[in-house]
């Protein structure tokens, strides 16, 4: 559905022949989708299915002049996105990208992420009151109601902050931390990060190998508070599941 509203938004605005024009789906057969892209000036894809055409060297990136990938936050690991940019940067003549998204996320690393897998190197933000905006934007009554949590959700809570307390303090015997209960997701990212960097140089200690698995379990339970706090008991079963499964 959403290469059909770029199709039509692209057919609104440009003085194209319908030719020029042609979308690939899961619906089109493949060699038809060669056909077509041999024919076409503006292909509009979804990425799974452009992913499986480059694979299996059924059509080429080298002469396209601008890879557009909309909802670009999804453009991380082994995503589409993420092959499709690195193959089309290795490959095509004269490279160029232009992602879009409205929910490029709150946390600098996962942006830093998208950006880096995107090989994207200027980032142009627009809000509520840019201009090219503004008129389409509505205005909210936001009313803020506060709720107890009921008394399960607050046992699991419970026991989910004894378990994250207790490993901080783990990390804080290895040398790691200063205080227990002020480390925030950054703070230990980057804390696994310098110590992967370690790894990777040839530290290969027993202490360094501890604390990166202790950084692993507290950056898990601090996940699984977030989705008890916010989601329900639902979505940290679902959670707990994938991780024992």
């Amino acid at each position: 559905p959403l290469a059909e509203q770029h199709l039509k938004t692209f057919r609104q605005h440009l003085a194209l022949p319908q030719e020029s024009f042609a979308v690939f789906t899961g619906e089109v057969r493949p060699a038809e989708r060669v056909e077509q892209w041999n024919a076409a000036r503006i292909i509009l894809a979804t990425p799974q299915g452009l992913e499986n055409d480059v694979l299996g060297s059924k059509i080429s990136l080298k002469d396209v002049s601008l890879l557009v990938l909309d909802e670009a936050h999804r453009a991380v690991g082994d995503y589409s996105y993420v092959f499709l940019a690195k193959r089309y940067n290795q490959y095509a003549s004269f490279p160029r990208i232009l992602a879009l998204t409205a929910s490029p996320g709150s946390e600098q690393e996962k942006i830093d992420e998208v950006c880096t897998n995107l090989f994207i190197e200027a980032v142009e933000v627009r809000t509520e009151n840019d201009h090219d905006v503004k008129e389409y934007v509505q205005e909210l009554d936001i009313k803020w109601v506060e709720l107890s949590l009921p008394e399960d959700i607050k046992r699991v809570h419970a026991f989910l902050t004894r378990c994250a307390t207790s490993r901080l303090e783990t990390l804080k015997k290895l040398g790691l931390a200063k205080a227990i209960d002020v480390l925030s997701k950054r703070e230990l990212l980057g804390m696994q990060a310098e110590l992967q960097s370690r790894l990777a140089s040839g530290e290969r200690d027993m202490e360094t190998m501890r604390s990166l698995s202790v950084l692993a379990e507290i950056l898990k339970t601090q996940h699984a508070i977030e989705l008890i706090e916010t989601q329900g008991v639902a979505a940290l079963s679902a959670y707990l599941e994938r991780l024992f499964a």
